[in-house]
């Protein structure tokens, strides 16, 4: 409060909360408020015997009344999840103080989605002012911008958030962020059970922020990407106790009960999804995806063509993407190339690709696929100058190694394991620049692959296990190439855990560039050769299913799949039985 004598004067109680008693008073005198923060820190600090903090609050905070009124306001709609008005307020309290380094950090985390052609902008200003701001808050910057950045150097700030301030449940979450992106599974998880505990409580109020649903969604992605599926729906059903009646958690309990092969439970939960969201249609890609993943294909086909004519380009152009998955999965690639390049839809009927999103990858997926692999190499060499281009080291690092990851695998099925080996020693040298786990250890794959073409599967194996960043998640190829290894050093068993794990994973991302159908082909090969008959003869089924309107190409893959089912005994008395 203002003095008389001038100034300020601040004056402080230390209470006992467990009994009231009042342990000690303070009272100091300064000529501004700042001066007044700063006297009764460092009397504080003494009575506790500390030393008090060497930088004056004003150095790491803001000087400006005015700026700091309008980071108040801002913090609470961010805590409002308002983005837009706390874009507004977090600029208009950096214009009244330039040097305020948490109005620019906040503005970047919001401006990314209010007003994207300012994030970089704003992104290097809070870094820039991050040695501006208090212990905690520089870290959390560095930190945050870092795992944005996908810049190794991320975890140092992060680790020392994490230590430094153990009650704080933004640096635990933070730190399991970090340790989540290269691949520390457990660490990740074990940081964001002590989030959730720092933040639960808090969370139960209907009205308030959910900060440990947040943390929980973190906490399931990380199990998901573990392969960890019963403890991720355990964290899902956590979720929707917070937050009962929201559509979200029901929806990513769908998923999961998809990806353990729980077909009605997960078009249930889908149904009940449905029901409590605003919007419907938001649900008719994981309709899609649901199909797919059933070898549904044909039904996944006829939504996408009633989805594809949806005035909406962004579910128009998923439409597609999903219907090209399912025709590469029925090998039916002439079909899915008409539709991807020729404004063709699988029977004929014109359409007009401009209305849609570019899609490179498919095209030089499809183009690998069909064994035209000079212009499988040319396309993915294509989509790694464009990585090249990109201005963060961390990002461009991850785009550079996994695109060469592609191009290689085209060069091996053409038979140019030189290439290979050159392009093993480019992706171990780029990988590391990334603070994504994936990109420093795709190199191993491509040494594999040569090592299993010379006939060294053993060291093969080896470096297929060094390769996995998931199991499920991570490369699908690589639990292939190594099934292929493992089967012909004969150890088929051996095969199955890596092979299920890759048919738990989803349709596309990192799984996109190999076809489920392909997956079911080795697993039956694994089954067949381990003596397991019935088990063998349900994945030849998946594949003869799924190619019996395949391309000439799959002639011969499709005849062994129908003369080992014909040549192996009765037929599976329960149709369709989900695949062991």
């Amino acid at each position: 409060m203002s003095d008389p004598l001038g100034g300020f004067r601040l004056d402080l109680r230390r209470v006992e909360l467990a009994t009231g008693i009042l342990r000690r008073g303070y009272s100091v005198r300064a000529l501004d408020r700042f001066a007044a923060v700063d006297s009764a820190t460092a009397a504080i600090a003494a009575g506790f015997g500390l030393a008090a903090p060497s930088d004056p609050i004003a150095d790491v905070s803001t000087a400006s009344p005015v700026a700091y009124r309008l980071y108040d306001e801002g913090l609470r709609a961010y805590y409002r999840y308002d983005e837009p008005a706390t874009y507004q307020l977090m600029t208009a309290a950096l214009r009244e103080d330039s040097s305020f380094a948490m109005a620019a950090f906040y503005a970047w985390r919001v401006g990314r989605n209010v007003d994207p052609s300012h994030g970089p902008e704003l992104q290097a200003r809070a870094q820039r002012l991050a040695p501006r701001a208090a212990a905690r808050e520089r870290l959390l910057i560095l930190g945050m911008i870092g795992i944005q950045r996908e810049d190794p150097a991320a975890l140092a700030p992060a680790e020392s958030l994490a230590i430094r301030y153990p009650s704080d449940p933004d640096g635990q979450r933070l730190y399991g962020e970090v340790q989540q992106t290269r691949g520390d599974f457990a660490a990740a998880i074990a940081a964001y059970a002590r989030a959730f505990t720092l933040d639960s409580a808090a969370s139960l109020a209907p009205a308030a922020e959910c900060r440990a649903c947040t943390t929980l969604q973190r906490t399931i992605g990380a199990y998901i990407t573990w392969d960890s599926v019963p403890a991720a729906e355990r964290a899902v059903l956590q979720w929707e106790r917070f937050r009962p009646g929201a559509p979200e958690p029901v929806f990513m309990l769908a998923e999961l009960r998809w990806r353990g092969q729980r077909w009605a439970d997960g078009a249930a939960a889908l149904a009940r999804a449905d029901s409590l969201s605003t919007n419907p249609a938001d649900y008719q890609a994981a309709r899609m995806r649901a199909a797919v993943r059933r070898a549904q294909y044909d039904e996944a086909g006829r939504m996408a063509a009633v989805t594809m004519r949806d005035p909406d380009r962004n579910r128009r152009t998923e439409a597609r993407w999903v219907w090209l998955i399912a025709l590469r999965n029925q090998g039916r690639l002439h079909e899915a190339a008409g539709l991807l390049d020729d404004g063709r839809l699988p029977g004929g009927d014109p359409y007009e690709p401009a209305t849609f999103d570019r899609d490179e990858i498919t095209g030089a997926i499809l183009a690998s696929e069909s064994g035209l692999h000079a212009e499988a190499i040319r396309r993915f060499r294509a989509v790694v100058a464009k990585a090249s281009a990109i201005t963060e080291p961390g990002h461009r690092a991850r785009g550079m190694t996994w695109n060469l990851t592609h191009a290689a695998v085209a060069y091996a099925a053409s038979g140019d394991t030189a290439s290979v080996h050159r392009i093993a020693d480019s992706v171990e040298a780029i990988g590391p620049a990334s603070l994504f786990g994936r990109s420093s250890r795709l190199h191993f794959f491509l040494r594999g692959l040569v090592l299993a073409s010379a006939g060294r599967h053993a060291e093969a194996v080896d470096a297929y296990r060094r390769a996995v960043y998931s199991w499920s998640d991570g490369y699908t190829r690589i639990n292939y190439e190594l099934a292929r290894s493992l089967i012909a050093l004969g150890h088929p068993r051996e095969v199955l855990p890596p092979l299920r794990a890759a048919l738990r994973g989803g349709i596309d991302g990192s799984n996109l560039y190999l076809t489920r159908t392909e997956l079911h082909e080795m697993m039956a090969r694994a089954f067949a050769a381990a003596g397991e008959r019935d088990s063998a003869r349900v994945h030849y089924r998946e594949v003869t299913a799924a190619w019996a309107h395949a391309d000439p190409q799959f002639a011969d893959r499709m005849g062994s799949a129908s003369a080992w089912t014909a040549a192996n005994g009765r037929e599976i008395r329960t149709a369709r039985a989900g695949p062991r």
